[in-house]
């Protein structure tokens, strides 16, 4: 099977890495699978802003994402899915405060999305029912829901969410 089926990459920044970059746009249209993590208070978001991935299926992020200028929010992800609007299948959050990611308006730019693992990440009820209500309404399409270590989510309103998907993909049926 040829390589370019199965282009992945993996970069850690850490802070001797946290220089500017020096290029616009970095076109990766093969990459299939992308693990990026950094260092704590480093914030990598401009090497999303240079990606080009159109072809993306699996997405990891792993580290802090400092305060933004944007109003407090880190659209760098936002803007990597509006710009390349990758097929994305697999989303794997970890220690991302998931309001300063605008996690609903990432949601809502992956209609695809079958599995979504949330890992030590700061999110609460208003974010788990916005997964379900909202535009995104990315419950109903997904195959695997993780969530581990996200302590601010009342159990109850998560099992009545997940309860309503049942009862809705049964009548489907």
């Amino acid at each position: 099977e040829r390589l370019s089926k199965k282009l992945q990459a993996a970069p850690h920044i850490d802070l001797d890495d946290a220089s500017p970059l020096l290029v616009t746009s970095v076109g990766m249209k093969q990459l299939r699978s992308f693990a990026r993590s950094w260092s704590e208070w480093v914030d990598c978001g401009r090497m999303l802003e240079v990606l080009d991935a159109p072809q993306l299926e699996e997405l990891e992020i792993a580290g802090y994402v400092p305060d933004a200028s944007d109003g407090g929010t880190w659209m760098h992800l936002v803007r990597f899915l509006q710009r390349s609007r990758p097929p994305l299948r697999h989303l794997i959050l970890d220690e991302i405060d998931c309001f300063h990611v605008a996690l609903l308006d990432v949601l809502a730019l992956t209609p695809r999305l079958e599995g979504l693992w949330l890992e030590n990440c700061i999110l609460d009820d208003t974010i788990i029912m916005g997964m379900h209500d909202s535009g995104a309404g990315v419950t109903s399409s997904l195959a695997t829901l993780v969530l581990v270590s996200c302590y601010a989510i009342d159990m109850l309103v998560l099992a009545d969410i997940l309860t309503d998907v049942k009862a809705r993909r049964q009548a489907e049926t």
